[in-house]
This record gives C-alpha cells, structure tokens and sequence, in this order.
C-alpha cells in the first residue's frame, strides 16, 4: 500500500515538533523523497526555541537534537517560516554540524536562541 500524503505531513510534524522518537520518525520518513516540489510543513521558531529550552532543562539531549536537525537539514519538504527562514535554516545547520559549528552547550543554546529571538524580534519592528 502506498504511503499517503497525509502519513507524510503527519511524520514530517512529529519531526518538527519532536513528537516521537526522532530516530523511528526518520526511519518512517524514509518511505518518502526528501524531494518535494512544495513545503509540506513549515518549521518555525517557536519550534526551535521549545527544542533548545528542552535540552536546557535535561528533557533532550546534544546527541538527540544533533539527530533532530540532521533529520531536517536538506529536507525539500519541510520549509522554514518565511520571516525568519535564513536564521532558522542557520540554526538547524549549526544543530546538525557540531563537528564543524561545535558541540550543544547550554551557553550555545542560550546563543541560539538569542540569535532566533533578534530576528524575530527585528520582523515585528518592520512590522
């Protein structure tokens, strides 16, 4: 039986979102492309910012979030939203390269989500 559309959208959610275990996710994403002609969801950074305030409070680990980006990063069919799509695509290039960008501290995430927060904070006053 073919996989659906929607068991792709909602695989492609729990992954944003950290749902389920990132490693059976990305096993069951494996039935699709990463290629896509069109964003099937859309990463934003409230996602993000929840994903690193979960590793500051133990939840999630440097390793499980290295899986969690790498799982994203290069992906077609996962955007990013729209206002901040540059730093956020930075973002998970950083998460998913710590041998080139460097490990997950607390002091980097701390940085990381200053950097999301500055430029979500710079669209509203454009707004």
């Amino acid at each position: 039986m073919p996989a659906s559309t929607s068991d792709r959208r909602e695989l492609l959610e729990d992954l944003c979102n950290f749902r389920t275990p990132v490693a059976s996710t990305i096993a069951d994403l494996s039935r699709f492309s990463w290629d896509s002609a069109e964003d099937i969801v859309v990463l934003e950074a409230h996602q993000i910012a929840t994903l690193l305030h979960r590793y500051l409070i133990g939840d999630l680990s440097a390793n499980e979030i290295e899986t969690w980006a790498d799982g994203i990063e290069g992906r077609e069919d996962i955007g990013f939203e729209q206002s901040c799509a540059d730093t956020i695509a930075d973002i998970v290039f950083d998460l998913a390269n710590p041998a080139l960008q460097g490990e997950l501290s607390p002091a980097r995430a701390n940085a990381l989500l200053a950097r999301l927060s500055y430029s979500v904070s710079l669209l509203r006053v454009a707004e």
